[in-house]
């Protein structure tokens, strides 16, 4: 599960034939301890967004499962590819401005150059978060005066138990977040969670489809997908699930309308 922290008796107790874990610095020691008390390969996984075909490669040979792993790799190369390189051709005056709220009051957040935030440069955004970056899990607190001096043009919205829509609630029902440009041009989006984020918290392949939907809601001019087709393709191949395009049209719209309080 997402989210999910495991001690190592419970892995045992698991039996499993092999362990992945994220290849982050951390998880060095893990590997090692995990692999002495198991006697099972227990391999490391890059989940860098520009290393994806390679992972999926890697999978497909530790797993046995190399077609399964060409299908997910041909849908990196058929929408991120596109997507990174159009992206990265827009000029910087015409990036759009961005703030990634986290927290239940939305004054947590991620800088550029961070895991949990590389949607936001795949899909040529600028992340207006001019803090430090906190290694692993970690995340920074920002005031209302930074956010004052940053002016994103638009937020994006995450929070655990998203389903409550505690974050985005704070943020359009406060006189104080009213301040900013991209609330008072309602540009507040909810990010879609089901079955995880689309943009992180797990950084793992959600964030495909999330990349396709954010380059698509900053810059439809130039990424002009049918989401619920597009959402309803990669449901199929990496959930294995065909999923209804009312659905599909529910995940994209995480918001029901009686909630939009601007």
């Amino acid at each position: 599960m997402a989210g999910k922290r495991s001690s190592d008796e419970e892995i045992v107790g698991m039996r499993p034939d092999i362990v992945i874990l994220e290849a982050i610095p951390q998880n060095l020691d893990t590997a090692r301890r995990l692999q002495e008390k198991l006697n099972i390969p227990v391999v490391l996984l890059s989940q860098d967004m520009t290393r994806y075909r390679e992972s999926f490669t890697f999978l497909g040979d530790i797993l046995g499962r190399k077609q399964q792993a060409a299908l997910l790799s041909g849908f990196v190369t058929k929408y991120l590819d596109p997507i990174r390189k159009r992206a990265g051709a827009i000029p910087g005056k015409d990036r759009v401005r961005v703030y990634y709220a986290e927290n239940p009051d939305g004054l947590g957040t991620n800088p550029s150059g961070s895991i949990h935030t590389q949607i936001l440069d795949f899909a040529g955004a600028v992340n207006v978060a001019n803090v430090p970056n906190i290694s692993g899990e970690g995340m920074s607190q920002v005031s209302m005066e930074q956010l004052l001096i940053w002016q994103p043009r638009v937020i994006l919205v995450w929070t655990p138990g998203a389903d409550r829509l505690t974050t985005y609630n704070a943020i359009v029902n406060s006189p104080l977040w009213n301040r900013l440009d991209a609330v008072m041009n309602k540009r507040v989006y909810q990010i879609p969670w089901l079955p995880f984020s689309w943009f992180d918290r797990p950084p793992g392949s959600n964030r495909i489809i999330g990349t396709i939907w954010l380059a698509n809601l900053l810059y439809p001019h130039i990424f002009n997908y049918d989401m619920v087709k597009v959402t309803q393709e990669y449901f199929l191949k990496f959930y294995h699930y065909r999923l209804p395009a009312r659905d599909a049209a529910r995940l994209l719209s995480p918001v029901p309308p009686a909630t939009h309080a601007l």
